[in-house]
């Protein structure tokens, strides 16, 4: 009977080989990537991902990092959408706090991945990867999403500087936008030297040629009061671009009566104004500085 049966140690190894066999090919280290997975599988793994508002697990966060190194370029450029739609902060009022603070941390290594992608020859990837490393840096905060909200954030003068060198040397109107869209989020709470670069880079997108750039910078510009961007916001009345136009009059009314001095502009730029929402929005700034 024994020698038929075995032991019950060893009748109960097969199970617990087969245990353990599915056990670890359902865990996380199987999920990790494998020099096997194809570009097609990467991508399809990351799109599951991006999609899903459950908490990344290990596996797939790897897939992520590692995604951000690939040969292939639109696995990294999907990696960076995973990025951007896992650490939102959009995307994370939706999602409870735990969920959120353990996508962040899981995704934290891929800083270093992100930060090189900055130097990317496609201008698309280089857009994608500020507004990715913004995410990067707003997740491990300790303010917390609401916080950052409604105070703006502190991204670190490293990045600070890097947005700032990129908004003057990039040929991208798309990359220059981001640039400025960056620093248009930093809070005041920060270090005199990040206010400095702020400051001068709002300034200076003020004569982008890109309306783009000049419709986040004047906007912002008002809003922190920067010497000079009153009078810059008048100037802007003149913009071939109509929602420039429109932008600027809004940041004209922004300063209340502080911009009854341009009221003469304003109402001249309402007068010639041909588009139709651009000229209600002066003569709506008229009447909001006349107050």
């Amino acid at each position: 009977m024994a020698r038929r049966l075995g032991s019950r140690s060893q009748r109960r190894a097969p199970i617990v080989a087969a245990v353990l066999t599915v056990v670890i090919s359902q865990g996380p280290a199987a999920q990790a990537p494998t020099p096997q997975m194809t570009a097609e599988t990467i991508r399809a793994r990351m799109s599951a991902a991006a999609q899903s508002m459950d908490p990344l697990s290990a596996g797939d966060a790897a897939v992520v990092v590692e995604a951000l190194s690939h040969a292939n370029e639109q696995v990294r450029t999907d990696a960076l959408g995973v990025l951007e739609a896992r650490l939102s902060p959009f995307v994370a009022s939706y999602r409870s706090a735990g969920a959120y603070a353990s996508d962040a941390r899981l995704l934290a290594p891929a800083e270093p991945h992100v930060w090189a992608l900055l130097d990317a020859a496609d201008a698309r990837v280089r857009r994608r990867a500020l507004r990715a490393m913004v995410m990067l840096r707003v997740s491990r905060s300790p303010d917390g999403i609401a916080a950052i909200a409604a105070a703006g954030y502190d991204p670190g003068q490293d990045l600070v500087d890097r947005a700032a060198l990129m908004f003057e040397k990039d040929a991208d109107a798309g990359v220059r936008v981001a640039s400025v869209q960056l620093l248009s989020g930093v809070g005041a709470n920060v270090p005199d030297a990040t206010t400095r670069v702020v400051h001068r880079v709002l300034m200076k997108a003020l004569n982008d040629p890109s309306w783009g750039v000049v419709n986040v910078a004047v906007r912002d510009a008002a809003r922190r009061r920067i010497p000079g961007s009153l009078a810059e916001s008048a100037r802007l009345l003149q913009h071939k671009d109509y929602q420039v136009r429109m932008v600027a009059a809004q940041a004209l009314a922004s300063f209340g009566r502080d911009a009854r001095p341009h009221l003469p502009e304003l109402r001249r730029a309402a007068d010639i104004e041909t588009h139709d929402i651009t000229k209600k929005t002066m003569v709506g700034s008229i009447t909001v500085i006349e107050r």
